[in-house]
């Protein structure tokens, strides 16, 4: 078993034992919905990098891009809504290894 299929069995492994009760519809740009797995984390840990002890929160999920009906780095108009909360993709930080970390903002009604 190579690297790559080590990683992405751990993935699904990780989102299997740790993803919520959270109902998740990832919807693309071009109006493509799945219901998808993951970790929802609403205070999300992401430090600034080249800022002295600045910390930001942003919700956040990590999920596997084979779920995903389109690639929200080339998708700006995709959205995650989790239990009814729409989030717009802020920034899709990708493994290389066929996971993504959506860094997320909420759509104020």
């Amino acid at each position: 078993m190579d690297f790559r299929a080590l990683i992405s069995g751990m993935d699904s492994a990780a989102i299997g034992s740790l993803s919520g009760p959270e109902e998740v519809v990832y919807r693309s740009g071009y109006g493509d919905a799945v219901a998808v797995s993951g970790i929802f984390d609403a205070y999300h840990t992401n430090p600034n990098e080249g800022e002295m002890g600045a910390v930001m929160y942003t919700p956040a999920f990590f999920t596997t891009t084979a779920q995903l009906s389109s690639d929200p780095a080339v998708d700006p108009d995709a959205t995650l809504t989790v239990d009814g909360t729409e989030y717009t993709i802020r920034e899709p930080k990708k493994d290389g290894q066929g996971a993504v970390l959506l860094l997320l903002h909420l759509v104020t009604p």
